[in-house]
Protein backbone atom coordinates (compact mmCIF):
# COMPACT_ATOMS: atom_id res chain seq x y z
CA UNK A 1 0.00 0.00 0.00
CA UNK A 2 1.19 3.51 -0.74
CA UNK A 3 2.34 5.86 1.98
CA UNK A 4 0.18 8.85 2.92
CA UNK A 5 2.72 11.12 1.22
CA UNK A 6 2.51 9.18 -2.03
CA UNK A 7 -1.28 9.19 -1.94
CA UNK A 8 -1.54 12.91 -1.29
CA UNK A 9 0.96 13.75 -4.01
CA UNK A 10 -0.88 11.50 -6.44
CA UNK A 11 -4.38 12.87 -5.76
CA UNK A 12 -3.06 16.44 -5.94
CA UNK A 13 -1.64 15.68 -9.38
CA UNK A 14 -4.82 13.96 -10.57
CA UNK A 15 -7.34 16.56 -9.37
CA UNK A 16 -5.13 19.65 -9.52
CA UNK A 17 -5.61 20.56 -5.86
CA UNK A 18 -4.91 19.22 -2.37
CA UNK A 19 -7.80 17.13 -1.13
CA UNK A 20 -9.26 17.20 2.35
CA UNK A 21 -9.36 14.17 4.63
CA UNK A 22 -13.06 13.75 3.85
CA UNK A 23 -12.39 13.87 0.11
CA UNK A 24 -9.71 11.21 0.53
CA UNK A 25 -12.27 9.03 2.29
CA UNK A 26 -14.68 9.54 -0.60
CA UNK A 27 -11.97 8.31 -2.95
CA UNK A 28 -11.06 5.28 -0.85
CA UNK A 29 -12.29 2.67 -3.37
CA UNK A 30 -10.80 4.61 -6.30
CA UNK A 31 -7.35 4.81 -4.68
CA UNK A 32 -7.54 1.20 -3.54
CA UNK A 33 -8.21 0.10 -7.11
CA UNK A 34 -5.17 2.04 -8.33
CA UNK A 35 -2.81 0.53 -5.77
CA UNK A 36 -4.27 -2.89 -6.49
CA UNK A 37 -3.28 -2.56 -10.15
CA UNK A 38 0.15 -1.28 -9.10
CA UNK A 39 0.65 -4.31 -6.84
CA UNK A 40 -0.47 -6.58 -9.68
CA UNK A 41 2.54 -5.50 -11.74
CA UNK A 42 4.87 -5.79 -8.75
CA UNK A 43 3.69 -9.33 -8.09
CA UNK A 44 4.22 -10.32 -11.71
CA UNK A 45 7.79 -9.06 -11.58
CA UNK A 46 8.52 -11.70 -8.94
CA UNK A 47 7.70 -14.53 -11.38
CA UNK A 48 10.88 -16.24 -12.55
CA UNK A 49 11.63 -16.07 -16.25
CA UNK A 50 9.19 -13.26 -17.03
CA UNK A 51 10.43 -9.85 -18.14
CA UNK A 52 8.32 -7.44 -16.09
CA UNK A 53 9.23 -4.07 -14.65
CA UNK A 54 10.12 -4.36 -10.94
CA UNK A 55 7.64 -1.67 -9.84
CA UNK A 56 5.68 1.36 -10.94
CA UNK A 57 7.81 4.52 -10.95
CA UNK A 58 5.70 6.78 -8.74
CA UNK A 59 7.63 9.97 -9.56
CA UNK A 60 7.31 9.35 -13.28
CA UNK A 61 3.57 8.70 -12.91
CA UNK A 62 2.96 11.94 -11.00
CA UNK A 63 5.08 13.89 -13.49
CA UNK A 64 3.20 12.38 -16.44
CA UNK A 65 -0.20 13.24 -14.94
CA UNK A 66 0.90 16.82 -14.26
CA UNK A 67 2.14 17.20 -17.84
CA UNK A 68 -1.12 15.83 -19.29
CA UNK A 69 -3.19 18.26 -17.21
CA UNK A 70 -0.94 21.19 -18.08
CA UNK A 71 -0.84 20.51 -21.82
CA UNK A 72 -4.08 18.80 -22.82
CA UNK A 73 -3.88 20.29 -26.33
CA UNK A 74 -0.38 18.91 -27.01
CA UNK A 75 0.06 15.54 -28.64
CA UNK A 76 0.80 12.42 -26.67
CA UNK A 77 4.28 12.22 -28.20
CA UNK A 78 5.16 15.73 -27.00
CA UNK A 79 3.91 14.95 -23.48
CA UNK A 80 5.81 11.65 -23.38
CA UNK A 81 9.04 13.30 -24.54
CA UNK A 82 8.64 16.04 -21.94
CA UNK A 83 7.96 13.54 -19.17
CA UNK A 84 10.60 10.93 -19.81
CA UNK A 85 13.51 13.18 -20.76
CA UNK A 86 14.50 13.71 -17.13
CA UNK A 87 13.19 10.36 -15.84
CA UNK A 88 14.55 7.35 -17.68
CA UNK A 89 12.22 4.34 -17.85
CA UNK A 90 11.84 1.52 -20.35
CA UNK A 91 9.32 1.61 -23.23
CA UNK A 92 7.29 -1.10 -21.47
CA UNK A 93 7.03 0.99 -18.31
CA UNK A 94 6.17 4.10 -20.33
CA UNK A 95 3.16 2.28 -21.81
CA UNK A 96 2.14 1.07 -18.37
CA UNK A 97 2.46 4.56 -16.86
CA UNK A 98 0.36 6.08 -19.66
CA UNK A 99 -2.32 3.46 -19.01
CA UNK A 100 -2.28 4.22 -15.26
CA UNK A 101 -2.38 7.98 -15.84
CA UNK A 102 -5.51 7.72 -18.01
CA UNK A 103 -7.15 5.40 -15.48
CA UNK A 104 -6.49 7.91 -12.71
CA UNK A 105 -7.46 11.04 -14.63
CA UNK A 106 -10.58 9.81 -16.43
CA UNK A 107 -11.10 6.17 -15.35
CA UNK A 108 -10.53 5.02 -18.93
CA UNK A 109 -8.59 1.84 -19.67
CA UNK A 110 -6.90 1.90 -23.08
CA UNK A 111 -6.00 -1.79 -22.83
CA UNK A 112 -9.45 -3.07 -21.92
CA UNK A 113 -11.42 -5.37 -24.18
CA UNK A 114 -12.66 -3.46 -27.23
CA UNK A 115 -16.29 -3.46 -28.39
CA UNK A 116 -17.86 -2.41 -31.67
CA UNK A 117 -18.78 1.14 -30.66
CA UNK A 118 -15.60 1.92 -28.71
CA UNK A 119 -12.98 0.61 -31.10
CA UNK A 120 -9.51 2.14 -31.31
CA UNK A 121 -9.63 3.62 -27.82
CA UNK A 122 -5.84 3.62 -27.87
CA UNK A 123 -4.29 7.07 -27.39
CA UNK A 124 -2.32 7.68 -30.58
CA UNK A 125 1.01 9.53 -30.64
CA UNK A 126 -0.32 12.42 -32.77
CA UNK A 127 -3.48 12.87 -30.74
CA UNK A 128 -3.95 15.35 -27.90
CA UNK A 129 -5.45 14.31 -24.59
CA UNK A 130 -8.49 16.50 -25.28
CA UNK A 131 -9.06 14.84 -28.65
CA UNK A 132 -8.67 11.39 -27.09
CA UNK A 133 -11.32 12.14 -24.46
CA UNK A 134 -13.68 13.55 -27.10
CA UNK A 135 -13.33 10.29 -29.00
CA UNK A 136 -13.80 8.18 -25.87
CA UNK A 137 -16.94 10.13 -24.91
CA UNK A 138 -18.64 11.51 -28.05
CA UNK A 139 -21.12 14.30 -27.36
CA UNK A 140 -24.59 14.25 -28.91
CA UNK A 141 -25.86 17.86 -28.94
CA UNK A 142 -29.60 17.36 -29.38
CA UNK A 143 -32.17 14.83 -28.26
CA UNK A 144 -33.22 12.45 -31.02
CA UNK A 145 -36.73 11.09 -31.44
CA UNK A 146 -35.44 7.65 -30.45
CA UNK A 147 -34.06 9.05 -27.19
CA UNK A 148 -37.24 10.97 -26.37
CA UNK A 149 -39.23 7.82 -26.98
CA UNK A 150 -36.84 5.75 -24.86
CA UNK A 151 -37.06 8.22 -21.95
CA UNK A 152 -40.81 7.59 -21.77
CA UNK A 153 -40.03 4.01 -20.81
CA UNK A 154 -37.05 4.34 -18.45
CA UNK A 155 -39.07 2.60 -15.72
CA UNK A 156 -38.77 -0.59 -17.78
CA UNK A 157 -34.97 -0.42 -17.93
CA UNK A 158 -34.21 -1.42 -14.35
CA UNK A 159 -31.61 -4.10 -13.72
CA UNK A 160 -34.28 -6.52 -12.54
CA UNK A 161 -36.52 -5.91 -15.55
CA UNK A 162 -33.61 -6.36 -17.95
CA UNK A 163 -32.83 -9.68 -16.27
CA UNK A 164 -36.47 -10.82 -16.17
CA UNK A 165 -37.43 -9.86 -19.72
CA UNK A 166 -34.12 -10.21 -21.56
CA UNK A 167 -32.04 -12.51 -19.34
CA UNK A 168 -29.38 -9.77 -19.18
CA UNK A 169 -27.01 -9.59 -16.22
CA UNK A 170 -25.22 -6.45 -14.99
CA UNK A 171 -21.46 -6.58 -14.56
CA UNK A 172 -19.37 -3.91 -12.85
CA UNK A 173 -16.59 -2.19 -14.80
CA UNK A 174 -13.91 0.29 -13.74
CA UNK A 175 -13.67 1.55 -17.32
CA UNK A 176 -15.92 4.59 -17.68
CA UNK A 177 -15.94 4.26 -21.48
CA UNK A 178 -17.77 0.94 -21.10
CA UNK A 179 -20.64 2.28 -18.99
CA UNK A 180 -24.03 0.99 -20.28
CA UNK A 181 -22.27 -1.02 -22.96
CA UNK A 182 -24.13 -4.21 -23.87
CA UNK A 183 -22.18 -7.32 -24.85
CA UNK A 184 -24.61 -9.41 -26.89
CA UNK A 185 -22.29 -12.44 -26.97
CA UNK A 186 -22.54 -12.83 -23.18
CA UNK A 187 -25.81 -10.97 -22.53
CA UNK A 188 -23.94 -8.66 -20.17
CA UNK A 189 -24.55 -4.97 -19.49
CA UNK A 190 -21.49 -3.17 -18.12
CA UNK A 191 -22.08 -0.61 -15.38
CA UNK A 192 -19.62 1.91 -13.94
CA UNK A 193 -20.06 2.07 -10.16
CA UNK A 194 -17.16 4.17 -8.86
CA UNK A 195 -19.45 6.66 -7.18
CA UNK A 196 -16.76 8.27 -5.02
CA UNK A 197 -14.68 9.30 -8.03
CA UNK A 198 -17.71 10.79 -9.80
CA UNK A 199 -18.84 12.66 -6.69
CA UNK A 200 -15.35 14.14 -6.34
CA UNK A 201 -15.37 15.23 -9.99
CA UNK A 202 -18.79 16.82 -9.46
CA UNK A 203 -17.65 18.69 -6.36
CA UNK A 204 -14.99 20.46 -8.46
CA UNK A 205 -16.75 20.86 -11.81
CA UNK A 206 -19.38 23.47 -10.97
CA UNK A 207 -19.76 24.76 -14.54
CA UNK A 208 -21.53 22.93 -17.36
CA UNK A 209 -18.73 22.76 -19.95
CA UNK A 210 -17.82 20.47 -22.83
CA UNK A 211 -14.68 18.32 -22.67
CA UNK A 212 -12.36 20.99 -24.09
CA UNK A 213 -13.71 23.65 -21.74
CA UNK A 214 -13.61 21.26 -18.80
CA UNK A 215 -9.93 20.45 -19.29
CA UNK A 216 -9.00 24.10 -19.75
CA UNK A 217 -10.82 24.93 -16.49
CA UNK A 218 -8.70 22.32 -14.72
CA UNK A 219 -11.41 19.69 -14.18
CA UNK A 220 -11.13 15.98 -14.96
CA UNK A 221 -14.46 15.30 -16.66
CA UNK A 222 -17.51 17.34 -17.72
CA UNK A 223 -20.14 17.76 -15.04
CA UNK A 224 -22.79 16.54 -17.48
CA UNK A 225 -20.93 13.29 -18.15
CA UNK A 226 -20.55 12.51 -14.44
CA UNK A 227 -24.21 13.29 -13.78
CA UNK A 228 -25.34 11.03 -16.61
CA UNK A 229 -23.47 8.09 -15.13
CA UNK A 230 -24.84 8.69 -11.63
CA UNK A 231 -28.41 9.22 -12.85
CA UNK A 232 -28.44 6.16 -15.13
CA UNK A 233 -27.21 3.95 -12.29
CA UNK A 234 -29.15 5.31 -9.29
CA UNK A 235 -32.38 6.25 -11.09
CA UNK A 236 -32.69 3.94 -14.12
CA UNK A 237 -30.85 0.66 -13.46
CA UNK A 238 -31.12 0.66 -9.67
CA UNK A 239 -33.94 3.09 -8.79
CA UNK A 240 -34.79 3.87 -5.19
CA UNK A 241 -37.63 1.63 -4.01
CA UNK A 242 -36.93 -1.19 -6.49
CA UNK A 243 -35.88 -3.90 -4.03
CA UNK A 244 -35.11 -6.56 -6.63
CA UNK A 245 -32.82 -4.24 -8.61
CA UNK A 246 -31.21 -3.08 -5.36
CA UNK A 247 -30.50 -6.74 -4.48
CA UNK A 248 -28.62 -7.03 -7.78
CA UNK A 249 -26.60 -3.92 -6.90
CA UNK A 250 -25.77 -5.31 -3.46
CA UNK A 251 -24.59 -8.56 -5.02
CA UNK A 252 -22.33 -6.60 -7.39
CA UNK A 253 -20.89 -4.65 -4.46
CA UNK A 254 -20.17 -7.88 -2.58
CA UNK A 255 -18.62 -9.82 -5.44
CA UNK A 256 -16.67 -7.27 -7.48
CA UNK A 257 -13.61 -5.18 -6.52
CA UNK A 258 -14.65 -2.81 -9.32
CA UNK A 259 -17.52 -1.44 -7.23
CA UNK A 260 -17.43 1.48 -4.80
CA UNK A 261 -19.87 0.64 -1.97
CA UNK A 262 -20.96 4.29 -1.96
CA UNK A 263 -23.15 3.35 -4.94
CA UNK A 264 -25.44 1.65 -2.42
CA UNK A 265 -26.33 5.07 -1.02
CA UNK A 266 -27.49 6.56 -4.32
CA UNK A 267 -30.35 9.04 -4.13
CA UNK A 268 -31.96 11.24 -6.73
CA UNK A 269 -31.89 14.21 -4.36
CA UNK A 270 -28.10 13.97 -4.24
CA UNK A 271 -27.83 14.99 -7.91
CA UNK A 272 -30.67 17.55 -7.97
CA UNK A 273 -32.58 15.48 -10.54
CA UNK A 274 -36.26 14.73 -9.99
CA UNK A 275 -36.99 12.22 -12.75
CA UNK A 276 -34.60 10.25 -14.95
CA UNK A 277 -36.96 10.74 -17.90
CA UNK A 278 -36.75 14.53 -17.61
CA UNK A 279 -32.96 14.65 -17.49
CA UNK A 280 -30.94 15.45 -20.64
CA UNK A 281 -28.49 12.85 -21.92
CA UNK A 282 -25.69 13.77 -24.32
CA UNK A 283 -22.87 11.29 -23.68
CA UNK A 284 -24.81 8.06 -23.14
CA UNK A 285 -27.92 8.81 -25.21
CA UNK A 286 -27.25 6.10 -27.80
CA UNK A 287 -26.76 3.44 -25.14
CA UNK A 288 -30.03 4.38 -23.44
CA UNK A 289 -31.70 3.93 -26.83
CA UNK A 290 -30.00 0.53 -27.12
CA UNK A 291 -31.46 -0.48 -23.75
CA UNK A 292 -34.90 0.57 -24.95
CA UNK A 293 -34.52 -1.57 -28.06
CA UNK A 294 -33.51 -4.54 -25.91
CA UNK A 295 -36.73 -4.15 -23.93
CA UNK A 296 -38.79 -3.87 -27.12
CA UNK A 297 -36.97 -6.72 -28.87
CA UNK A 298 -35.49 -9.09 -26.27
CA UNK A 299 -32.48 -11.13 -27.43
CA UNK A 300 -33.03 -14.82 -28.32
CA UNK A 301 -33.49 -17.09 -25.32
CA UNK A 302 -31.06 -19.76 -26.53
CA UNK A 303 -28.51 -20.63 -29.22
CA UNK A 304 -31.10 -22.23 -31.53
CA UNK A 305 -33.34 -19.17 -31.49
CA UNK A 306 -30.29 -16.97 -32.08
CA UNK A 307 -29.29 -19.05 -35.12
CA UNK A 308 -32.81 -18.85 -36.56
CA UNK A 309 -32.92 -15.09 -35.96
CA UNK A 310 -29.48 -14.52 -37.51
CA UNK A 311 -30.29 -16.59 -40.59
CA UNK A 312 -33.73 -15.15 -41.19
CA UNK A 313 -33.84 -12.31 -43.69
CA UNK A 314 -36.83 -10.33 -44.99
CA UNK A 315 -36.61 -12.21 -48.27
CA UNK A 316 -36.74 -15.56 -46.48
CA UNK A 317 -39.71 -14.41 -44.43
CA UNK A 318 -41.54 -13.46 -47.65
CA UNK A 319 -40.89 -16.87 -49.21
CA UNK A 320 -41.99 -18.62 -46.02
CA UNK A 321 -45.19 -16.58 -46.01
CA UNK A 322 -45.87 -17.43 -49.68
CA UNK A 323 -45.14 -21.10 -49.02
CA UNK A 324 -47.47 -21.04 -46.04
CA UNK A 325 -50.17 -19.49 -48.20
CA UNK A 326 -49.83 -22.24 -50.84
CA UNK A 327 -49.83 -24.95 -48.19
CA UNK A 328 -52.98 -23.48 -46.66
CA UNK A 329 -54.60 -23.31 -50.08
CA UNK A 330 -53.58 -26.91 -50.83
CA UNK A 331 -55.04 -28.27 -47.62
CA UNK A 332 -58.13 -26.14 -48.16
CA UNK A 333 -58.58 -27.64 -51.61
CA UNK A 334 -57.90 -31.11 -50.23
CA UNK A 335 -60.55 -30.57 -47.59
CA UNK A 336 -63.00 -29.39 -50.24
CA UNK A 337 -62.37 -32.44 -52.43
CA UNK A 338 -62.71 -34.73 -49.40
CA UNK A 339 -66.01 -33.07 -48.57
CA UNK A 340 -67.28 -33.51 -52.15
CA UNK A 341 -66.27 -37.18 -52.16
CA UNK A 342 -68.00 -37.66 -48.84
CA UNK A 343 -71.16 -36.05 -50.19
CA UNK A 344 -71.11 -38.29 -53.31
CA UNK A 345 -70.65 -41.45 -51.24
CA UNK A 346 -73.43 -40.41 -48.88
CA UNK A 347 -75.74 -39.68 -51.83
CA UNK A 348 -75.01 -43.10 -53.37
CA UNK A 349 -75.74 -44.85 -50.08
CA UNK A 350 -78.96 -42.90 -49.85
CA UNK A 351 -79.91 -43.99 -53.38
CA UNK A 352 -79.14 -47.61 -52.58
CA UNK A 353 -81.34 -47.43 -49.48
CA UNK A 354 -84.22 -45.94 -51.45
CA UNK A 355 -84.00 -48.63 -54.20
CA UNK A 356 -83.24 -51.96 -52.46
CA UNK A 357 -82.65 -54.90 -54.80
Amino acid sequence: MASAIDEEELTTAVFGRTLSIEEHRTLNAYLGLHWQHTQHFRDKSQVSGLNYEPKVNHNALVNLIQNIRAAQDETKQVIVNKTFTAITVSIAQQKMLIRFALRLLAMVDIEARQFDDVRNLYWTDRESYAKFLNRAFPYQPGESKDLLNALKHVSKMSAWNLHKQCNIICRATDNLAHHLLYDASEKVLYVFLHTGYLKTVLSFAKDDLDIDGTLKAGYNLPRQLSLEVLVTTSMILFPVGDEKSYDILEKLAEDSPRVDIQCLNGSKTMYEVDRAGDFEYHYFANRICDLHQLILHPPPANALMAWVQNHTSERNVLWIAILGLFISAFFGLLGFITGVIGCVLAWKQLQQGANPS
